[in-house]
């Protein structure tokens, strides 16, 4: 956090970090934090007041529990793209002040964040530059034709990434989870999906589904998985006993689109996470050079796959 500034005084002065619970209506929602802040030297004042980091955090809080795209976020996919403000805002629609204020800290609405999250779709990023290209700068043109060009990449398992086939392999591992009555926690489920898509990688050098996988601190995962997970018309979640559970919807799985060799490896990845608890398989990942050797936020290469734990 950068150095508090406090209203009361104007001045930015520190006495030592105190961790202190905070609340604060965000859209007429109420959302509490415990916040690491500082107190005033000079006057002493509530903390409430000492940082302008504040509005974000509760801002982004926000975001969270609602499933919008993040400050953060934003950057990370603007950045990846190498596009300055003005031309990411012109490739998704909206005003360049409408972007500055989003990666300050102001909370998007569900469907500009929508579009924002939508360019990680191949697809859809074809669609927003074949409307926008002419209002783009030289530069920006350049830099997003090379993007759409090497979007097959070792990130994605040398295959372009799916929606369909992304849902498609969560739902079934759901359904399998569900027709033997075994949890499907997050975690596991995160964990379901890296295993094959770098299993299938290590066969046959191609991912399943295409997706990017980032290193967090609980094991690899799914790029943007929450929202994909949220997104996926095949599955759902109920609270049960305080955690969250992933059911199979209604709707039905067409399989079609899975070689099989690619059903081999689903199959043979359940068979052999299916009995081990969250924890454990989390642990397990811990020990893959696809964790181990890649720096926390960062993509996993699918080059790790070649010394994958599992056969």
């Amino acid at each position: 956090m950068n150095l508090p500034f406090c209203e009361q005084c104007q001045s930015a002065r520190t006495s030592g970090q105190l961790t202190i619970p905070l609340e604060r209506t965000v859209k007429g929602e109420l959302i509490q934090l415990d916040i690491d802040t500082d107190l005033c030297t000079w006057c002493d004042a509530n903390p409430k007041k000492l940082t302008r980091e504040l509005r974000r955090l509760f801002n982004d809080a926000y975001r969270a529990k609602h499933d919008l795209v993040t400050t953060g976020e934003i950057k990370q996919t603007r950045q990846e793209f190498g596009l300055n403000q003005r031309d990411f805002a012109r490739l998704i629609g909206l005003g360049e002040i409408t972007v500055a204020r989003y990666e300050s800290g102001f909370i998007p609405s569900k469907a500009n964040s929508l579009r924002i999250r939508q360019l990680n779709d191949l697809d859809r990023l074809k669609a927003y530059y074949k409307d926008t290209k002419d209002a783009l700068s030289k530069r920006a043109v350049e830099k997003i034709e090379r993007y759409i060009q090497t979007f097959v990449s070792i990130e994605n398992g040398n295959r372009v990434y799916e929606n369909e086939r992304f849902f498609l392999l969560t739902a079934l591992f759901v359904e399998l989870a569900n027709e033997k009555r075994i949890p499907m926690y997050v975690t596991k489920l995160n964990k379901y999906m890296f295993y094959a898509d770098f299993l299938s990688f290590k066969r046959f050098a191609t991912s399943i589904t295409g997706s990017r996988y980032v290193r967090l601190s609980f094991g690899p995962v799914p790029n943007r998985y929450d929202y994909k997970y949220d997104m996926n018309p095949y599955i759902e979640t109920r609270v049960e006993d305080d955690a969250i559970l992933y059911y199979r919807t209604p709707r039905k799985l067409d399989l079609q689109p899975f070689t099989s060799h690619e059903r081999s490896v689903i199959e043979e990845v359940f068979t052999l996470l299916h009995g081990m608890r969250s924890s454990e398989v989390s642990e397990m990942s811990h020990k893959e050079a696809a964790w181990v050797n890649t720096e926390p936020g960062e993509y996993v290469s699918y080059l790790h796959a070649k010394d994958l734990r599992i056969a």
